[in-house]
């Protein structure tokens, strides 16, 4: 198998579902994945090339409201050598990733681009494209994830058209889920997604706000109530959010982040956040406090939050 190269092709929705059922639940949206799925990938890339791989690039098929990804999914589109695909999502179902999948198996089949193809499906309707891509003389290796009970799901009719096959334990799923989240513990039965985060970071600065001089801003006008120390703390906390949102991929950004931080304006030096980051933290900290922040000076706040966070990392303890 020297000098074999592979695309790794991964159905998120199928290793969700398989990585839930691996610690005893029965929906992808029940369990969370460490690093949103970073650690699994690479994971993965290491199990190729122990089978003597070398691993061109991974993709990663995923499911998101008007196809638009979230943050969390384009952290793993950061990561070198992934490609995110993004479907869409209706009633908390993956739709058209089947049709991505096909179409970058049909592409790599007559491009030849690799010589293997490792594909993670729960799939049966890649039947023709799989058999296709053996016919171009690729050779097609099919993984499945082992649940619980030690049942994998992967299509038979599948099996009929791939070189060889394999089946990668309960127990090596069930690492890459945080360990509150293996037990039956009922607590854990709220999915880490970024929405509980803000919950979190929101009531967590409306208890503390309430314990200080001034009032605590109401529901109904938390854009216009928040004071300056306040805003600076939605600042640290929407990094503290980010930081959870794009996990063990957050070093690579924060390294972004650090290389491209100074600039000269009219011959002074100060501190700008890269665009998109600079968007998502915009958004995060809409979504804490409950409201735009559309004035200049309000944004000016939680950027200096996010900055006094984002240097308290460097610090010693």
């Amino acid at each position: 198998m020297a000098g074999r190269t592979a695309a790794i092709l991964i159905d998120a929705g199928y290793v969700w579902k398989q990585v839930a059922k691996a610690v005893g639940r029965q929906h992808r949206r029940e369990v969370p994945l460490i690093g949103y799925g970073v650690p699994l990938i690479e994971a993965l890339v290491e199990e190729a090339e122990g089978d003597e791989l070398r691993v061109l690039r991974t993709y990663w098929y995923d499911g998101a409201p008007d196809r638009v990804p979230n943050v969390q999914q384009r952290a793993v589109g950061r990561v070198n050598r992934v490609k995110l695909r993004v479907g869409s999502m209706s009633n908390g179902r993956q739709k058209g990733v089947d049709r991505l999948i096909q179409r970058d198996i049909l592409a790599l089949s007559q491009n030849k681009a690799v010589t293997d193809l490792v594909v993670l499906t729960g799939d049966q309707d890649m039947e023709e494209e799989l058999d296709a891509a053996g016919q171009h003389g690729l050779v097609v290796h099919l993984w499945g994830i082992a649940d619980r009970d030690q049942r994998d799901q992967i299509s038979s009719r599948l099996l009929r058209v791939v070189d060889d096959w394999k089946v990668l334990p309960a127990h090596w799923a069930s690492t890459f889920v945080p360990e509150t989240d293996t037990d039956n513990d009922p607590s854990s039965d709220v999915p880490l997604t970024s929405d509980s985060q803000v919950d979190h970071f929101r009531s967590t600065l409306l208890s503390t706000s309430s314990n200080h001089d001034h009032a605590a801003p109401s529901d109904d006008a938390l854009g216009s109530a928040w004071g300056d120390d306040q805003l600076i703390s939605v600042g640290r906390a929407a990094h503290d959010a980010l930081v959870e949102q794009y996990g063990p991929a957050w070093e690579s950004v924060r390294g972004e982040i650090a290389s491209t931080t100074f600039r000269t304006r009219g011959g002074e030096t100060v501190r700008s956040i890269p665009g998109r980051y600079d968007t998502e933290l915009m958004d995060t900290a809409d979504a804490i406090v409950g409201d735009h922040l559309t004035e200049n000076a309000h944004r000016v706040l939680v950027r200096n939050g996010f900055w006094r966070r984002f240097d308290e990392a460097d610090s010693p303890a």
